[in-house]
């Protein structure tokens, strides 16, 4: 006697079918939405380093700092009006990098010829690629802002090539900085946090010390007053001390080019979050921290700038007429 096999249920049958067809149908729609969310990006990519116009060197104007100093803060600050361009850290280009933890592992270019050929083509307006162009928004600028934060030494040799652009030099007590870097964890992960602190705080020195000396010895040449280059903190700008402000940074920018005079009558958010701007809970940064990193301010001499508590004690501008050799 053989047993009669039992008969599919047909309800069963079409409902499992259903199921398999609508989980194909879910899953190749979010492919396509995910493709076009990609396509979209590329476009926008591709729209914002299509830029018709060149200002030229004379109405553009150089940010030049270090990581976690403030300076995308800065220069979207000063690219915030309209037929402004943004260019974005072009000294990152030649290495190929394209993260701030890798900016943070390589060593800050001095000197070099191919670095400071992309910063002064980025002054002349003929550099567009989806690194630099990334915040930009302007197609047809009629002045640039270009940022960098890897380009502290290259200042004497950016000068000498570009004499009619302003500079403006942006630092940030080294404490703050290094403090940052090890929060977001861009340092070798071989190094344990302290030594990480005060490894950064130490390269800050030194870079700052030899591009302070050198702009003193050599600008001279092609710009005795010193006239358009704008040493600023990020403490003052933001009000932590009485001293530099953004409109100061703006009438520098306006006795330079009459260009920048729309930054003057235009409302500029100060308050607004740096594309860069990466929020999040501050380290507690021990005291033998602070006492093994101190050490280098002094050797460098930036100790008469920057306090071994995180603050700073002088506004820039008195640092740089007191400290004047």
């Amino acid at each position: 006697m053989t047993c009669a096999k039992p008969k599919p249920d047909p309800s069963w049958v079409v409902s499992n079918a259903a199921r398999e067809i609508a989980c194909h149908n879910e899953e190749v729609t979010t492919r396509l939405f995910d493709h076009l969310k990609y396509r979209r990006r590329r476009v926008g990519v591709w729209l914002r380093s299509r830029v018709v116009t060149h200002p030229g060197p004379e109405r553009s104007v150089w940010i030049s700092s270090w990581q976690r100093s403030g300076s995308t803060w800065l220069a979207e600050v000063l690219a915030s009006t309209p037929r402004t361009r943004l260019i974005y850290e072009p000294v990152n280009v030649p290495d190929g990098i394209v993260t701030g933890e890798q900016a943070a592992l390589q060593v800050v270019p001095r000197a070099n010829a191919v670095h400071t050929s992309f910063v002064y083509n980025s002054l002349r307006g003929r550099i567009g690629n989806h690194w630099v162009d990334q915040l930009n928004h302007s197609h047809f600028p009629r002045r640039t802002v270009v940022k960098d934060v890897r380009g502290i030494e290259l200042v004497s040799e950016v000068r000498a090539l570009s004499p009619s652009t302003p500079f403006v030099i942006l630092l940030r007590h080294p404490f703050a900085v290094a403090a940052s870097v090890v929060r977001l964890g861009w340092f070798d992960p071989t190094l344990s946090p302290r030594d990480a602190f005060v490894k950064e705080v130490a390269r800050w020195c030194s870079s700052h010390e030899r591009a302070l000396t050198s702009w003193r010895e050599t600008t001279h040449d092609v710009d005795p007053a010193g006239s358009r280059t704008h040493w600023t903190t990020y403490e003052e700008l933001t009000g932590v001390i009485a001293g530099d402000t953004v409109d100061t940074v703006v009438d520098f920018l306006i006795s330079c080019n009459v260009t920048w005079r729309t930054l003057a009558a235009h409302r500029r958010d100060l308050a607004r979050r740096s594309a860069t701007d990466f929020a999040g809970e501050p380290i507690a940064i021990e005291d033998e921290w602070r006492s093994a990193a101190y050490g280098y301010l002094v050797a460098s001499g930036w100790n008469h700038l920057y306090d071994e508590h995180g603050a700073q004690r002088l506004p820039i501008a008195q640092f740089l007429a007191t400290t004047r050799k």
